[in-house]
């Protein structure tokens, strides 16, 4: 698996479980899946959402669930900006194979 492949997996999951925390009112479940998430994020560079998902953990660990933002309202951020870098990731692999990455390469070498 790929880190590409490992985000949206660790998003994905994340996403199915922190409701289900939010629900049960989990606190420490829910800091877990935030942290989880971050991490995948800010290792495909999705530093947006990992400013929300930092965000909403911080909040959790903090002031509560809905204070002084509905965690429905962070959920929600944290959603969009998800679709969003897993669209811009997308985009960016289709155009690096696109590419012809060889021929560059090679051209590149040809300079040394």
């Amino acid at each position: 698996m790929d880190i590409c492949e490992l985000f949206q997996a660790t998003l994905d999951e994340g996403l199915g479980e922190i409701p289900r925390a939010y629900k049960a009112e989990d606190s420490k479940e829910l800091v877990y899946w935030l942290h989880r998430m971050k991490g995948s994020a800010l290792n495909v560079g999705a530093v947006f959402l990992a400013d929300h998902l930092q965000e909403a953990k911080e909040q959790v660990k903090n002031l509560g669930l809905d204070e002084p933002t509905p965690f429905s309202t962070h959920l929600e951020q944290i959603h969009t900006s998800y679709l969003n870098a897993k669209h811009g990731i997308s985009a960016l692999l289709q155009s690096i194979e696109d590419s012809d990455l060889d021929a560059t390469c090679k051209q590149s070498e040809s300079l040394h």
